[in-house]
């Protein structure tokens, strides 16, 4: 981990004031500045998170607002330890995507805002053996970009209005659209779920698509 603060300290020194600067705001006491990396996570909530870890990653507390993109991670190999995350906690606006990758998080926890996409992803061991285990995406309101789930875990929208982009709920459980009134591409759906969807109430900007997937393919597709 690189410190870059506007001063001319040394590399320990600016590592020194980003400890202390942790220990003031949460007490939490780090002997190094690469301690960091692993702890993820604090009591099952987000704890130091990585954002933007494909393009210009860095490290940021969970607070209310997420500066960049967050992917929770589940796979217990992985770099690290998200897959102890259970909710979001407080955390209430991600102002890039948010994607939960492998993940058992349990709920949303605050979450009202996604600036970016929001996605589900998911290999087919993971499916197979373990599943998501979040029930609804309450008390998420807003996404201003694209949804995209996948997995038979989820069975409510819930609190969600607003999708900006693309909402995908192809080989999902969702059987309930919830709160959800605006979509500003297209909706596409599973033809095995139709019979479960009232659209009357929703405005689409692009189109409703259906797609003849089949019901055993949902766990794995």
């Amino acid at each position: 981990i690189v410190i870059k603060l506007p001063f001319d300290l040394t590399e320990q020194e600016q590592n020194h004031i980003a400890l202390d600067y942790i220990y003031d705001l949460t007490t939490f006491k780090f002997e190094s500045i690469n301690d960091l990396l692993s702890q993820k996570s604090l009591n099952n909530l987000p704890f130091i998170l990585e954002v933007n870890e494909y393009d210009d990653s860095r490290l940021c507390i969970a607070f209310k607002q997420i500066p960049g993109t967050v992917v929770i991670h589940g796979d217990t190999q992985y770099k690290d330890n998200g897959h102890k995350i259970k909710s979001l906690g407080n955390i209430e606006t991600i102002k890039g995507d948010l994607g939960l990758s492998n993940s058992a998080i349990e709920n949303l926890g605050n979450l009202k805002t996604v600036e970016g996409d929001f996605w589900f992803s998911a290999t087919d061991e993971f499916l197979l053996n373990n599943g998501f285990k979040i029930l609804t995406l309450s008390p998420l309101e807003k996404v201003k970009g694209a949804v995209s789930i996948r997995g038979n875990s989820l069975k409510t929208l819930g609190s969600l209005e607003y999708v900006g982009g693309n909402l995908s709920l192809r080989f999902s459980g969702v059987t309930n659209l919830g709160d959800l009134e605006y979509v500003g591409g297209n909706l596409l759906v599973s033809k095995y779920n139709l019979e479960n969807y009232d659209f009357s109430k929703i405005q689409v900007s692009g189109k409703i698509r259906r797609y003849n997937d089949k019901v055993h393919n949902l766990n794995p597709t």
